[in-house]
């Protein structure tokens, strides 16, 4: 045992006791250490790598750690290794100032060492070479972003450039050429000395910085420089709501889906030409409404204009933000453009504008605008590394509990520097749904390095099942902000699923790629499949992985892998893929001429697992770039596999590549996947035992593409008796898609995939992959990467451990018909039936179903559960787009469920023409067999500026009995695109019925004129923009989480962007739209124009499902146009109905569509409308600019904004 771990257990135990920072702590020495060493990744160019705990040298004590590495000469391979699962469980580096050592040799020639260090954001910090010969060398590393000697890459994360405690020293690279080992011992980290600092004394942001706006002085309201796709937007001086002074600017939105309101504050600022480089603009903002940002766009001395990134609101809650100002524009930028286009913040600054951006429409109040000095903005980064804030629950491996228990958490403040701290603690937890179940606060004295633990108990009988977070955050004694804020999540289930299934049943399965950490039985990753329960795993059995070098075989690590699978009662799913180097005709693990060795490991692994594993995989996504050669050959290579695997034992089950199943080219391949699928149907015939297909895209994806396109397969190939397996599908958690939107998807998913008749489903994936919040790949997983702890669930664990719960050893039965609207799917066996059902819109209702049963439970979608409200024989249920499980005990030979009556019928969207009496019917029929006496009432959203009369209804029916209301809704101003009325039937102090629509505004065109194809843009100049798209939330980016394909990713403006404009006279509808387009590439027919770069709009009379679309493109030097009806049936077009310019300047990388449409066949004054514009540089269709949702995907006229021609 080396002295030093002695030490260090020292310093673990009793930091309290103030023991000296500075004492070097050996963190790795690997004496007694038995983790086993397999690469995390290995780069092109690495016939073999290995590690293992070895006591052929030491540089003190008896082991140390070997890597040995076969690389190409080429030089420049690597291999990555996770090295700090080798330290203290718990370690992190605390604090700047810090250095770590390492020793360290190798037997080889031109190879090193690098190391890469991930911060609390997910940012990775690469260090510098650490170049090695054959005797043991040590090299110290300063931990300092700023030593561009010690740090050679930065990415990533929030991409700040510093280094966000408490961070993790996570990875080293072996990196070089040729053949050897390199042996790592005595890796100690050497703290900071604990100094005391400069801490404030007084409130940052609110006692001390200069207020730089007043809005007590200026104009009492002022107009948007600009708005896109605004209804109504204002902004006045308020004392409504006020954090200092006496007034605020409120700013009232009403979106058409998600836009913005751009504000100018140059009226209210005073002294904003004196910031200086290295200070900050603060900013407090209130809302007390939901899914509202702001964002800031400063001007500087250039004209160059610089756009932070969104402040997250809280609703009812004052935020503050700061943005620091630096010639260097940091991470806090998410745009720049305009003016000398330097990227450098040119001072002194001009004028700021506000950024009021949203979904659906509220107001904010900002105020306590206030220029932060340089050294306050050093006292708020001195509090933020004074102390680490932590949250544990000891002794568990992973955050999950069985019902009934009580969960207890530690919470920890680790004082980093040497000065005694009074501190005010908060902890809070919450569920899903975002309602608080407990808040604890407590104020601790710590003196320097002190570490103060706190334990907070949670109640059992605060607690149900389902999905939860704990948030600690801490403040000074003047309110400031002390250390990162931490959250935490957790889960609370009803116990192990241990069921699984039996010949004949729905196959739940996942995806995971288990390595070296899964090598050891007890690790985190065997606990939550056991709990969850699936019945497989499919993860890649890969060629290099067992024979790295030609003949050379090592099982040891996957039979270890395979063993603790079947452990838990998880069967491996493998895939027999990937070739090797050094059976490549290049080198580098492409394609090989003879494929004769890769028949031979398949032989040897599927007889080797043939008895415990009995289907197998031929490949990944062959069909979609993971294959890298023709695409005849791996029809070539499948069929010989097939073959061999039938003559090892024929019962075993083969599959094809799980295809990726897009109906797009890939990595500029001409032919798409659909049609390399169906030649690989037609050419291997009968040869195939489970047809496997991937489907990683949202629910419109799913129904429209690939489903229809897998009964077409089913049906032409005479494939009706073979199971389909969708044996790869996710989504993602970055972007706009939400942790809440991966739950729903995958319940979505799940059972629409058993609904279909395919035979099981396999989640993409179980871990998530990498530390970085904004990486696609990184975001899949349901459990978190907690530092590759792997301890905390996302919700779609908690979804998936529901869903098993409510259907294993259920079959699905049909997909009754419960009205217009929702979606229903129902399970049973011989006792029991469930229905799956929820709202196909983002809507909230209260329905009765009629399920032949008195006794039913309703369970959410993350697994709680409660007796349903039954009335008069009917269970009452509130619906929305997150699916529910009704559960009830049969009482006939088959299950069967119907919608009861609805109780309140009133259309889905309520259209609402400005000074007008608008009239609102509103059926209402009484569900019970017996007289009712209730109350009607009708209340529209917040931001509806007009009345509604009545908007309270008595109402008195006998059984069963139905009566039309009529109430008048008049507003002299628009209101937000999704604003809802809402009528609900009260009786008895109990609510019977509620029913929610859309109030739909009709927007006047202001700009009348006539503009005819060919009159160039400076005819329109006096026209104001009706909407402008550049941003990357206006794109729809087919590649967006496909990493291989950067070139086909949304760039910038330059990239693809439109300015568009309309106008009208008495006769026409005229439109314009600039396109910049760096690239423009149509050479498609004028039914296919929309795959290239080209502009398609629509028009729907109705507003909901009359509706026409035209395409409009410059094809080989012609203009053409396409229209298409309903269903995109091909519609024939007039000689007088359409005609249209489209003009190229390559040098400006502009194009200009220009179109008049006779408004007669629009076919009224009042419509909805709607476009895209699509791109495509020459590599197939990268995405589209929307104006809105519900066109491009699919096409629902009932999300587009209406227009009013007067």
């Amino acid at each position: 045992m080396k002295q030093c771990i002695l030490l260090l257990t020292v310093v673990l135990a009793f930091g309290v006791c103030g023991v000296h920072a500075q004492t070097p702590q050996l963190i790795a020495g690997f004496e007694g250490d038995a983790k086993p060493v397999m690469p995390a990744y290995k780069a092109k160019g690495v016939i073999d790598t290995a590690g293992a705990i070895t006591a052929e040298t030491a540089l003190s004590g008896g082991k140390c750690l070997k890597l040995t590495y076969s690389f190409e000469e080429k030089g420049g391979v690597y291999a990555e290794y996770v090295l700090d699962e080798h330290f203290p469980k718990g370690f992190k580096l605390t604090g700047s100032g810090a250095s770590f050592s390492i020793a360290a040799k190798t037997t080889g020639k031109n190879i090193w060492l690098k190391f890469r260090i991930y911060d609390s954001k997910g940012e990775t910090f690469q260090t510098s070479k650490f170049v090695m010969n054959g005797e043991w060398q040590k090299k110290t590393f300063r931990i300092d972003e700023n030593d561009k000697g010690m740090i050679e890459g930065v990415w990533g994360g929030d991409n700040n450039k510093t280094i966000d405690y408490p961070a993790r020293l996570g990875v080293v690279l072996v990196e070089g050429s040729g053949d050897g080992a390199v042996f790592i011992d005595d890796v100690t980290y050497i703290p900071a000395p604990a100094k005391a600092v400069k801490l404030p004394t007084g409130r940052i942001g609110k006692d001390s910085g200069t207020v730089i706006a007043d809005f007590s002085k200026g104009p009492e309201s002022i107009e948007p420089a600009y708005k896109q796709k605004i209804l109504e937007t204002k902004a006045q001086v308020s004392a409504d709501h006020v954090l200092s002074g006496k007034k605020a600017l409120r700013v009232d939105c009403t979106y058409d889906s998600r836009g913005f309101a751009e504000y100018r504050l140059y009226d209210y600022l005073t002294g904003f030409d004196a910031i200086v480089a290295g200070s900050a603009l603060s900013l407090s903002v209130f809302t007390p409404d939901d899914n509202i940002w702001i964002k800031l766009r400063i001007h500087d001395a250039k004209n160059e204009t610089f756009q932070t990134t969104s402040m997250k609101l809280k609703r009812g809650e004052w935020v503050k933000k700061d943005f620091r100002i630096d010639h260097a524009p940091n991470g806090e930028f998410d745009s720049i453009w305009g003016g000398n286009n330097d990227k450098k913040l040119d001072l002194p600054l001009q004028g700021m504008n506000v950024i009021v951006e949203g979904e659906k429409g509220g107001s904010v109040y900002i105020d306590d605008i206030r220029h932060i000095s340089a050294g306050a903005l050093g006292e708020l980064d001195a509090l933020k590394k004074i102390a680490a804030l932590d949250i544990k629950i000891p002794d568990k491996k992973i955050y999950l509990f069985a019902r009934g228990q009580s969960p207890e958490f530690v919470l920890s403040y680790s004082g980093l520097v040497g000065n005694d701290v009074t501190a005010a603690l908060t902890a809070e937890v919450k569920d899903f749904f975002g309602g608080t179940v407990q808040r604890h606060q407590e104020t601790v004295a710590v003196k320097g390095t002190e570490v103060k633990e706190i334990k907070m108990p949670l109640s059992a009988e605060k607690t149900d099942t389902g999905y939860y977070t704990v948030t600690l955050s801490a403040e000074d004694t003047y309110g400031n902000p002390i250390g990162e804020q931490k959250t935490v999540s957790f889960g609370i289930v009803d116990g192990k699923n241990t069921a699984r299934a039996k010949p004949g049943d729905f196959i739940y399965a996942m995806c995971a790629h288990p390595g070296g950490a899964q090598l050891d039985p007890k690790s985190p990753y065997y606990g939550w499949l056991l709990y969850l329960g699936v019945d497989m795993l499919r993860w890649d059995f890969t060629w290099g992985g067992v024979e790295p070098k030609r003949g050379e075989w090592k099982w040891e690590n996957l039979d270890k892998l395979v063993e603790n699978h079947l452990a838990v009662g998880v069967t491996p799913a493998p895939i027999l893929d990937y070739f090797v180097g050094w059976a490549s005709k290049d080198g580098k693990g492409r394609i090989s001429d003879d494929f004769t060795p890769f028949y031979n490991y398949v032989e040897k692994t599927v007889t080797r697992y043939k008895d415990r594993l009995r289907t197998w995989e031929v490949w990944n996504e062959a069909d979609w770039g993971f294959w890298p050669d023709e695409f005849d050959r791996y029809i070539e290579l499948y069929q010989e596999t097939y073959k061999r695997i039938k003559a090892i034992d024929p019962t075993l089950k083969v599959m094809n590549s799980g295809w990726a199943f897009i109906d797009r080219p890939s990595r500029g391949l001409t032919d798409i996947s659909f049609d390399r699928t169906d030649r690989f149907l037609k050419a291997i015939g009968k040869n195939i035992d489970i047809y496997a297909y991937h489907a990683h895209g949202n629910m419109n994806e799913l129904y429209e593409q690939k489903f229809p396109k897998l009964r077409e397969q089913m049906k032409k190939f005479d494939l009706a008796g073979i199971p389909f397996w969708d044996n790869e599908s996710g989504y993602t958690t970055v972007g706009r898609q939400t942790e809440s939107d991966q739950a729903e998807m995958l319940i979505k998913k799940i059972v629409s995939v058993q609904a279909e008749g395919h035979k099981s489903y396999f989640w993409y994936d179980l871990l998530c992959d990498g530390p970085d919040p904004k990486e696609g790949e990184h975001n899949f997983g349901m459990i978190r990467y907690n530092d590759r702890n792997y301890q905390e669930p996302k919700p779609a664990y908690l979804a998936y451990h529901a869903l098993l719960r409510q259907l294993r050893g259920l079959r699905f039965a049909s997909s009754p018909d419960v009205g217009e609207g929702l979606t229903a799917h129902l399970f049973e066996n011989d006792a029991e039936a469930v229905c799956v059902i929820w709202c196909k819109r983002d809507v909230e209702q209260l329905t009765y179903l009629s399920v032949g049963s008195a006794d039913a439970v309703v369970t959410d979608c993350i697994g709680r559960a409660k007796a349903a409200l039954v009335r008069d024989g009917k269970v009452a249920v509130n619906l929305s787009k997150l699916p529910v499980y009704v559960r009830w005990k049969k009482t006939g030979a088959a299950a069967s469920v119907s919608l009861g009556p609805k109780v309140i019928s009133i259309a889905d969207i309520v259209p609402v023409l400005l000074d007008t009496d608008n009239k609102v019917k509103i059926t209402v029929i009484n569900p019970f067999a017996k007289p009712l006496d209730a109350s009607l009432r009708i209340v529209p959203s917040e931001l509806f500026r007009g009345t509604v009369t009545p908007d309270n209804i008595p109402v008195s029916l006998p059984a069963s009995g139905t009566k039309t209301l009529e109430a008048v809704m008049r507003t002299p101003s628009l209101g937000g695109a999704s604003d809802m009325i809402t009528v609900t039937l009260t009786g008895s102090g109990e609510t019977i019925g509620q029913a929610k629509a859309s109030m739909r505004y009709s927007m006047p065109l202001a700009a009348k004129g006539r503009f005819m194809p060919g009159a160039g843009m400076n005819a329109w100049k006096h026209v104001s923009v009706f909407a402008e798209r550049k941003e990357l939330k206006d794109v729809v980016n087919l590649f967006e989480f496909d990493p291989t394909r950067r070139n086909m990713h949304w760039r910038n403006a330059d990239d693809h962007s439109v300015t568009a404009k309309l106008a009208y006279d008495d006769t026409s509808l005229y439109l314009l739209f600039v396109v910049k387009d760096d690239i423009h590439f149509q050479n498609e027919t004028d039914d296919k124009l929309w795959s290239a770069d080209s502009v398609q709009f629509a028009v729907s009379k109705d507003g909901a499902a009359d509706s026409v679309l035209y395409d409009v493109g410059l094809s080989g030097g012609k203009v053409l146009m396409y229209k298409r009806g309903p269903g995109d049936k091909t519609l024939s077009i007039a000689s007088d109905e359409i005609k249209a310019s489209v003009t190229r300047d390559d040098v400006a990388k502009t194009t200009v569509y220009e179109v008049v449409l006779l408004r007669k066949y629009i076919g009224s004054d009042v419509f909805s409308f709607n476009f895209i514009v699509n791109d495509n540089d020459g590599e197939g269709r990268k995405g589209w600019l929307w104006l809105t949702q519900g066109l491009g995907n699919a096409r629902d006229p009932k999300l587009w904004p209406s227009i009013i021609l007067k």
